[in-house]
């Protein structure tokens, strides 16, 4: 994880305790009231946490057009056909795509 999505599930917890922004369900217990609020906050986080991450990565790595040439590895290196796929958040280098066996293949 980045700094970014740890803070943004830091916010999200704050929010989602018991009696910050609302309380669920109004006459519960108290367990029944906390696990209801720790589901809400497991879904809310689910599906929004790889969000959070991309938009911080695009704030914290700016990508320049020109760091990706036909045949140029985002670390400095030459990419070739036995090459791996980069992993995120590395974007595809252009003129490549990733074969079913996980290795760069030139686009045709």
């Amino acid at each position: 994880m980045n700094w970014a999505v740890t803070f943004y599930a830091a916010v999200l917890f704050f929010l989602l305790t018991p009696a910050v922004l609302v309380r669920l369900p109004p006459k519960g217990g108290k367990f029944t009231v906390a696990a209801v609020h720790a589901l809400v906050f497991a879904l809310i986080f689910h599906f929004t946490h790889k969000m959070v991450w991309q938009m911080s990565m695009g704030m914290s790595m700016p990508m320049k057009k020109e760091t990706f040439q036909e045949g140029a590895d985002p670390m400095g290196g030459n990419l070739t056909e036995n090459d791996a796929c980069p992993k995120p958040p590395l974007p595809m280098p252009p003129g490549f795509t990733c074969g079913t066996d996980g290795k760069l293949k030139p686009k045709v």
